[in-house]
């Protein structure tokens, strides 16, 4: 027969250590010697793929997986220190066994960290899982330029050029910045042209993506990594990319002008049945003229656009400055947006959003998740995620900061058709759902802890 004590220990280890649903309640029923255990026994899973509920850092929780692909694994945190949303980037586990790579991440990481601009998410914090490195950055919770464009029954529609003016010379100064520097992107396309909560650009997959890049390629195969992926997206790969030459600030300059291309016009220039195909034909054909398609366009926009999509570099702009600069010559600009757009952190919804209901409560009218909106518009809030955990000397404490929000609002998703992001609930957020099933479990564990604690003392 098991011991009482012996089998309330298996119980918290089993029932609350690893699932990790009631550490709050429970610390507040057990005397101390279990609720050391209940905080010392979790060892820290180092699996970069696996890390939901777990604490990083100086206090990073994983909350979600919103992705993952051949650089790594993007993760959803809540930052309890800044008391809002961070994004986790670790590498992919095939990256850990190269014996080079954690000392060079370490040397890109710190150059990366020092550029310093208004329009480039920063890295605000690096760390260690075990062997694995991660990143820590802001969660910026205005979508990307993907997200953006006008939308008819899920296709885009062409984008009237005034609205280049809401992104493009914060875009071409954020790649002049890495410019200056030395570094070139390589990968700019839409989804990695981000927004924060109030609509104001930020140059994002640069930091990781870039360190595994200097770290697998060879000076033989700059276009290529060690293990056999494109460094870019086809569609938007410059000619001398492609060839395997030398890559200069130029080739994010034609990227940039694809992506003006792609937002006027609503298709890409150049376009293949396969992305070997795609390849092959930004090398050896032209682009169909841009007046042609959209005749009402300014002269100037479509020269400045097709000279920056020349297939020499040296035919292109100086900077991507000098080419927004020509591409919103002729153009109109626009007045500020009354509204602003904010992701749920459940469906990847833009959601159309007040200036005036910063601190309030509302539901996600796509998943009818209920949300807070942050008091400063930067993102929108499951309220589950929220819940921390102050561990004291023999004692844990929980704490709710800033939910009891009487006003609610209503809120309705934006005339934009979003890509959507998955993103994986973690045990609290479904018990923070699920009332009746938090109870049933609270009274069985009151039952089996005092079982435990009249054993203890007996």
């Amino acid at each position: 027969m098991v011991p009482p004590l012996a089998f309330s220990e298996q119980l918290l280890r089993q029932s609350l250590i690893r699932r990790q649903i009631l550490p709050q309640f429970c610390a507040r029923l057990i005397p101390t010697r279990m609720t050391q255990l209940l905080h010392t026994t979790h060892h820290l899973n180092t699996d970069p793929d696996s890390l939901l509920g777990e604490t990083l850092g100086a206090g990073y929780r994983i909350v979600a997986r919103l992705g993952a692909g051949g650089m790594g694994v993007v993760y959803r945190a809540w930052d309890h220190t800044a008391d809002r949303y961070a994004v986790i980037k670790v590498p992919r586990k095939a990256l850990l066994t190269d014996p080079t790579f954690l000392s060079r991440f370490d040397q890109e990481i710190s150059a990366l960290r020092l550029f310093i601009h208004p329009n480039i998410v920063p890295i605000i914090d690096v760390g260690r899982i075990g062997d694995c490195p991660f990143v820590v950055m802001p969660y910026l919770a205005g979508g990307n330029l993907s997200q953006r464009r006008p939308m008819s029954d899920g296709r885009p529609l062409p984008a009237a050029p005034s609205q280049l003016h809401r992104w493009l010379v914060p875009f071409a100064d954020a790649l002049d910045h890495i410019h200056d520097r030395d570094y070139v992107h390589r990968d700019i396309k839409p989804d990695n042209m981000l927004f924060n909560g109030l609509g104001i650009p930020a140059l994002g997959d640069f930091g990781i993506a870039k360190v595994v890049a200097h770290a697998t390629l060879s000076d033989q195969t700059p276009g290529l990594t060690g293990t056999g992926f494109a460094l870019g997206t086809p569609e938007y790969m410059a000619p001398e990319l492609i060839e395997g030459a030398k890559p200069s600030r130029r080739v994010d300059q034609y990227a940039l002008a694809v992506m003006v291309y792609e937002f006027l016009a609503a298709k890409k220039p150049i376009l293949g049945p396969t992305p070997s195909a795609t390849m092959v034909a930004q090398v050896n054909q032209q682009p169909p003229s841009l007046k042609k398609l959209l005749p009402h366009l300014p002269d100037s926009l479509c020269e400045a656009v097709h000279q920056a999509m020349a297939k020499k570099p040296a035919d292109r702009f100086a900077s991507c400055r000098t080419f927004a600069d020509f591409v919103l010559l002729n153009v109109a600009a626009l007045p500020a947006e009354k509204r602003l757009r904010l992701m749920c952190p459940a469906c990847g919804h833009l959601i159309s959003i007040q200036r005036d209901w910063a601190g309030k409560n509302g539901n996600c009218p796509a998943c009818t998740n209920p949300v807070f909106i942050a008091p400063n518009l930067e993102s929108l809030i499951f309220p589950a995620d929220r819940i921390a955990a102050k561990v004291g000397p023999g004692r844990a404490t929980p704490i709710v900061s800033g939910l009891a929000q009487p006003d609610r609002v209503n809120l309705t998703v934006t005339p934009v058709d979003p890509t959507r992001i998955q993103a994986q609930s973690t045990p609290m957020q479904w018990f923070a759902t699920h009332p009746a099933a938090t109870f049933a479990v609270g009274v069985l564990a009151t039952l089996a802890l005092a079982g435990a604690w009249a054993a203890f003392f007996r």
